[in-house]
């Protein structure tokens, strides 16, 4: 069975986490599946946390202080591995699982970001529109989507988005297109944010 430790603020506890459920609201609210209290740096609705046939999973919702894992944002759904460490504001639920025992969460090398010209720029951001929508899970816009909110041709967007490939070194992966890749890369490197919609 998964289990979370908390700790922080000079708190600690363990919850067990039973595969059965599928998913449990993280937050400060009493309301929460799992509510953190004592932590006025945690949303009252701040992650979700979801069981699937291939794991489990973690996912911001939308909170004011974000949320990480080991260290790095996120701002779509990942798969949790055993020992990660998730951070909702100042306390630190680290994630244990048996079953994802020996393996361990890739992470990003530091990379520096190209630069993007301010249409490529405005290209990004609609492709990565529906990550910010506050679904837990959404894929990148398509092209017709993001020709229709620019008022631009798709043959334009397209032109766009090859020039952004070819700058990020963007490749299809696992079944991923390379819009998919090229949108999580580039909330990965924070060059996207949850600011840009404001």
């Amino acid at each position: 069975m998964a289990r979370l430790e908390r700790r922080g603020l000079g708190r600690y506890g363990v919850i067990d986490l039973d595969d059965s459920v599928g998913t449990y609201i993280i937050g400060r609210s009493k309301k929460a599946d799992i509510a953190i209290d004592g932590d006025d740096s945690i949303s009252s609705i701040h992650a979700e946390l979801e069981r699937k046939p291939s794991g489990w999973f973690i996912a911001d919702l939308g909170a004011l202080n974000g949320t990480r894992v080991n260290s790095e944002p996120i701002s779509y759904k990942i798969v949790l591995h055993d020992c990660d460490d998730i951070q909702l504001g100042r306390t630190t639920l680290t994630f244990f699982d048996p079953t994802a025992r020996g393996e361990e969460t890739t992470k990003r090398a530091n990379q520096k970001s190209p630069e993007i010209t301010k249409g490529e720029r405005l290209v990004l951001i609609e492709l990565c529109r529906p990550a910010f929508s506050g679904r837990a899970i959404a894929g990148p816009a398509s092209v017709e989507t993001i020709s229709k909110a620019l008022v631009v041709g798709p043959a334009a967007i397209r032109a766009h988005l090859g020039h952004l490939y070819d700058k990020f070194g963007t490749e299809e992966e696992d079944g991923k297109s390379k819009r998919e890749v090229l949108a999580n890369d580039v909330m990965d490197r924070r060059i996207i944010t949850r600011k840009d919609y404001e």
